[in-house]
């Protein structure tokens, strides 16, 4: 288990922190915390100390891993006639990825692609031999366009393992990339699951969406123009969300969403804007039915660190906590927005949940504010709180977003 320890015991700084009423979290507090003896109450008994995902879970996820057959498949080909190699590619992803199996690459060629690509299900890959989906031809030189009307997505697959999607243009689908446990028992999961390189733009609802699983990581994507949420991890346990760009969500929770008992995720170097909600919300309202993962009750996220965020323009907070535990917020640049009162706000799951949780145990450290007014405000029944070393206003002193990802492998 990773540690994290940020130094010094005494909250200091805390102009513009204040208590909610908890009857409405909306109201700017009921008083402010201006005295010594009201800020201690707030302390950590101990560090913060989030676990983290396994360091094996990163942007080289599969990186020893070799494909052990190519099948093709071009636009231009004639309509079933193909069989896959190289020189009879077939017209359709969706007829290769019927054929896929442990160690397959499948080699999508520069074009448009009018389909919903699903992964049938048990089409799955293995540890050491996942199935690849890559433009073939450089990132977005393949871009698939699926009908936002309906219920599927335009990469999606249900209690899929092991899969890699990169360098794709997807635009439509009622979400852009999901990848969902079937059912709601947790009993056919999803795992490792790497999503990188890709631009979505315009779904019904979310531009990539994983829930129910382990082992997640989505990674240097463009995501646009979403109805709901950019990136929405639910019941993930081990996740990753780095170096995205997200811009122009209309959701009215976050741009970047992890929930449902996940736990264990690190959310990082994501640069965040134009968003008409929250840039991120660390826990939230999940849907009743579904249900938390056997394990994992009590809280709506747990272990999650949120660092190195570019989060800018946002029409609420830039990070929302709701029902979270053991979070740290350090080294963001965060937006204050001038018509909302906190850019960071600590909260509880739905209020009319059977049981109230409440988050605790949350760091919120070494971060610029762009303002000094209303940096953070925390609902009544939260637990241990530190908040220090953070500053105000000045430019962005940090990078963030999508980078180039070259192909997992040579051709």
């Amino acid at each position: 288990m990773n540690h994290f320890a940020i130094a010094g015991i005494v909250l200091t700084a805390v102009t513009g922190l204040y208590v909610a009423s908890a009857s409405n979290p909306n109201v700017v507090g009921e008083r402010l915390l201006a005295q010594q003896q009201d800020i201690a109450a707030l302390r950590m008994d101990a560090d913060v100390l989030p676990a983290l995902p396994p360091t094996g879970l990163d942007a080289a996820v599969f990186r020893k891993a070799k494909p052990r057959r190519f099948v093709w498949v071009s636009a231009g080909a004639p309509a079933q006639s193909g069989n896959g190699s190289r020189d009879r590619p077939f017209a359709r992803i969706g007829d290769a990825v019927m054929m896929a199996r442990p160690g397959t690459a499948i080699m999508v060629k520069a074009g448009t692609y009018n389909e919903n690509v699903l992964f049938p299900k048990k089409t799955n890959g293995t540890p050491d031999a996942p199935i690849w989906l890559v433009s073939a031809d450089g990132p977005q030189a393949a871009r698939i366009v699926a009908p936002r009307e309906g219920k599927w997505a335009a990469i999606g697959g249900g209690g899929t393992d092991n899969v890699l999607v990169q360098g794709f243009h997807v635009t439509g689908g009622h979400n852009g990339i999901q990848f969902s446990q079937n059912g709601y028992d947790y009993h056919d999961t999803v795992n490792n699951i790497a999503v990188y390189g890709n631009v979505i733009d315009n779904p019904k609802e979310d531009g990539v969406k994983i829930n129910g699983g382990s082992n997640v990581i989505v990674a240097d994507n463009v995501i646009t123009n979403c109805y709901d949420e950019a990136i929405d991890l639910l019941g993930i346990v081990n996740g990753q969300i780095s170096h995205n760009s997200v811009s122009k969500v209309d959701s009215r929770t976050g741009a970047i969403s992890v929930k449902g008992g996940s736990d264990r995720i690190l959310i990082d170097a994501n640069k965040i804007s134009d968003i008409t909600s929250d840039g991120v919300l660390v826990g939230g309202w999940t849907s009743p039915r579904m249900a938390s993962r056997p394990g994992y009750e009590g809280f709506e996220a747990r272990n999650v660190r949120v660092t190195g965020n570019l989060v800018q323009g946002v029409g609420k907070r830039a990070v929302n906590i709701m029902a979270a535990q053991r979070v740290d917020v350090s080294g963001n640049y965060l937006d204050v927005s001038p018509t909302y009162g906190a850019a960071i706000e600590l909260g509880r799951n739905h209020p009319r949940a059977a049981v109230a949780l409440y988050s605790s145990d949350v760091a919120i450290a070494n971060n610029q504010f762009s303002r000094t007014a209303g940096r953070m405000r925390s609902m009544e029944g939260t637990g241990k709180v530190r908040f220090l070393n953070n500053r105000n206003g000045g430019r962005p002193a940090l990078s963030a977003g999508a980078r180039p990802v070259p192909l997992p492998f040579s051709r």
